[in-house]
This record gives C-alpha cells, structure tokens and sequence, in this order.
C-alpha cells in the first residue's frame, strides 16, 4: 500500500516539476574588446618598374628610376640601405608586367618614418602593401578576454532585464579570433587606427523567470 501511495505522490508531482524546467532559456551574445598596440613594426612593399607604356621613347631605364627612387627618398631623410630588394623568392615577375622591375621592402617601428616613405613618388613608383604588425602576449590575451567577458554579460543582462527575466551563470564560451603571441598584421587605411585588433568572443549564458 505505500508503494502504491508513493507511485502515485510521485507521478503528482512530475507534472509540477516540468513547468519549472521549460521556464529556463538561453542567451547568446557577443563581447567584444579593442587592442591598440604602442609599439607595431610598419612594413611597406613597393614595387618600381615601367607601367605606363612600352613605347621606346617613353621607357626610362631601370637603373635610372633607381636612381631618382634613391635621391627622392635621402631627400626625405631615408637611407636606401633601409630597403631590401627583391626580399622574396617570387618577385616583380608575379605582377604580370612585360618590362621589368624591382620590388622593394621597407621597415620601420617610427610612423613619422613611414609617413614620410610613403610620400617619395617617382616615375614607376607603385605601392602594393603598407601594413602594421604587431603581437599580444598571453597577459595582455588575458586582459582583453576579461574584458570581452565583462561586455558580453552587460549585454545579456539588458537583454534579460527587458525580457524581464533574471540571467544565470555562463554555459559557454567560443573564442572568434584570439591570436596570442602570433603576428597580426592590419592595412594601413586614411579613416582607422592602426596597429587595432578587434578581439570578439561569443557566451551562451541560463535564463529564467
């Protein structure tokens, strides 16, 4: 007879349990957290060669535009021992130009340094790619993942709070794009800082009523 009594208080209070159980939801957002970097390395890859014609009296030698390339940038106040020629094992001939040429690598931690290189133009001057890079320590991972923590969970809970339920503890968390102690490069552009990382995680934290 007590078995029977308890099967039967126990199937009564299933039905009471279940409600509770399907109140619960979840949330998802992103944290976000920036990264400026005090000390990037800045790299310019230029190219010189004759693009504009191939025309025998619009040709200049190359070893003339060489020579203009040099005087342009000591002028600046640049040394032409700073660049490196050709530093990789594919070079000019990558561009698919018929004429031939050079490309040229230059590095610098100064910025003004590299304003100032990017202003020498001379005939067959050709940018290619200007770019900071940069790396973060596993302490400074640490400080930004805190703080992309610290963001995500202000957003949960103003969403929680307009939905008017209270937000419980993180079920997960997925890294975006973490890059502790790699090199990360960012383009130079006019309307950006640079030497930025963007660092983006998502956490799923419990809702409820």
């Amino acid at each position: 007879m007590k078995i029977v009594e308890l099967l039967f208080f126990t199937i009564l209070l299933l039905p009471l349990a279940l409600p509770a159980q399907q109140e619960q939801s979840v949330i998802t957002v992103s944290g976000y957290a920036l990264h400026k970097d005090p000390t990037p390395t800045y790299k310019a890859i230029m190219s010189l060669g004759n693009l504009y014609s191939s025309l025998p009296s619009d040709i200049i030698s190359l070893k003339a535009m060489q020579e203009q390339y040099r005087e342009a940038l000591e002028a600046k106040g640049i040394a032409w021992s700073a660049l490196k020629e050709n530093p990789y094992d594919f070079g000019y001939e990558t561009l698919g130009y018929e004429n031939q040429g050079i490309i040229y690598s230059y590095e610098t931690t100064s910025a003004s340094d590299m304003k100032k290189f990017m202003q020498v133009k001379t005939h067959g001057v050709q940018r290619l790619n200007i770019i900071a890079v940069f790396t973060i320590d596993s302490e400074e991972g640490k400080g930004l993942t805190k703080e992309a923590l610290r963001n995500a969970h202000e957003k949960a809970q103003t969403i929680a709070n307009a939905m008017g339920k209270e937000l419980g503890p993180v079920q997960t968390v997925e890294d975006f794009n973490g890059k502790w102690g790699e090199n990360i490069e960012t383009t130079l552009y006019y309307d950006k800082d640079p030497a930025v990382h963007h660092y983006t995680l998502s956490v799923t934290y419990l809702m409820w009523e």
